[in-house]
């Protein structure tokens, strides 16, 4: 007992001392996201959603080669899209995904994602990395209604002096 008491007292002051990396330790906002790994970029991007925090969620796109590919299965969110937002595109930039986004955070009281059985690996030369996942998110709205999205995520993420950034998103549906 006394050794696991010290092992742990150990652990503790180690960790205060150094960086140690908890995967259950998400950026808050005005927090630098750790884009050194790309399932780093992966889930603080999830924690943007969570948090609604656009500066954290565009922190994980690549500003000159993001493209969002959209699910053109989803009539509704297509719809909204156009009408709401000028969105006419099946794929869009930065600038446009930017505007999808604080448009969604705006208009959510809150968000739950989850990505359900992910995957991610490496392309043969380690310069590229593609996380694909089924994702649940639930959006609760201000008027206590909620949306609940479902479908099959794609990332594309790139090394770029050093940071990870995700260049490409496909959505597709379940």
């Amino acid at each position: 007992m006394r050794k696991i008491i010290q092992g742990f007292l150990f652990f503790f002051i180690s960790a205060l001392s150094c960086k140690v990396y908890n995967p259950f330790n998400f950026p808050v906002a005005g927090d630098l996201p750790d884009t050194n790994t790309p399932l780093n970029v992966v889930y603080t991007l999830r924690q943007a959603y969570i948090s609604r925090d656009l500066v954290l969620y565009l922190s994980c796109l690549h500003r000159d080669s993001f493209r969002f590919y959209f699910n053109p299965q989803d009539t509704v969110v297509q719809r909204i899209l156009e009408v709401d937002l000028g969105i006419d595109s099946l794929v869009w930039g930065f600038e446009e995904e930017k505007k999808a986004t604080e448009a969604l955070f705006e208009l959510s009281r809150s968000i739950y994602l989850e990505y359900l059985n992910p995957v991610g690996f490496y392309s043969d030369d380690s310069m590229i990395f593609y996380f694909m996942a089924n994702y649940y998110m639930v959006i609760a709205e201000a008027d206590n209604s909620s949306d609940i999205a479902e479908g099959k995520l794609l990332f594309e993420l790139r090394k770029f002096n050093g940071h990870w950034y995700i260049i490409r998103w496909e959505d597709y549906p379940l």
